[in-house]
C-alpha cells in the first residue's frame, strides 16, 4: 500500500505538510474575525420642495398642494401631518408619498405663518420637514 519511492504517497504527504508549515510562516496567515451586521433605517424624514400656493386671504377656503419626499398616510409605520403656525395636526384630504394637501386654517390673523410636515409615530422618533413660510393677507 504505501510506497518508497519519491513520488509515493508518504512522500506527498510529507511534502504538503512541509509546505504548508513553510508557507504559513513565511505569509503569515490571518484568521478573520466574524462580520458584524448593523441595520440602518432608511431616511424617512418629509422634505417640503414647495407649496402650490404661498399666499391666500383670511376668511377664505383655500387648500395648498405641497410637493415634497416621504409623506406616509396613516398607517403601521406612522403618518404625515401639517403644522401650520401654531396650529398642529392639521387633517390632510390627500396623501402620497411625494405630495399631501390640507386646507388653510380660515379663523387666523393676517400674517406670515411657517408650515411643516411633522411624520409621527415613526420609530424611533418624530421626524419634522423643513419650514416654508405662507402668508395671509385681506
Amino acid at each position: 500500500m504505501y510506497t518508497n519511492k519519491i513520488g509515493g504517497t508518504p512522500f506527498l504527504f510529507l511534502f504538503l505538510f512541509l509546505s504548508y508549515k513553510y508557507m504559513s510562516s513565511l505569509f503569515k496567515l490571518r484568521t478573520t474575525s466574524k462580520r458584524t451586521y448593523s441595520y440602518k433605517y432608511p431616511d424617512t424624514t418629509p422634505v417640503i420642495y414647495n407649496l402650490s400656493i404661498t399666499t391666500s386671504n383670511i376668511n377664505n377656503y383655500t387648500v395648498c398642494y405641497i410637493n415634497g419626499l416621504n409623506f406616509s398616510k396613516s398607517n403601521t409605520t406612522g403618518n404625515s401631518t401639517v403644522t401650520f403656525g401654531d396650529i398642529t395636526n392639521i387633517p390632510v384630504i390627500f396623501y402620497s408619498s411625494l405630495n399631501l394637501s390640507f386646507v388653510v386654517p380660515n379663523n387666523l390673523d393676517i400674517g406670515t405663518y411657517q408650515v411643516q410636515v411633522v411624520n409621527n409615530n415613526f420609530f424611533p422618533t418624530t421626524l419634522y420637514s423643513n419650514i416654508i413660510n405662507y402668508t395671509l393677507t385681506n
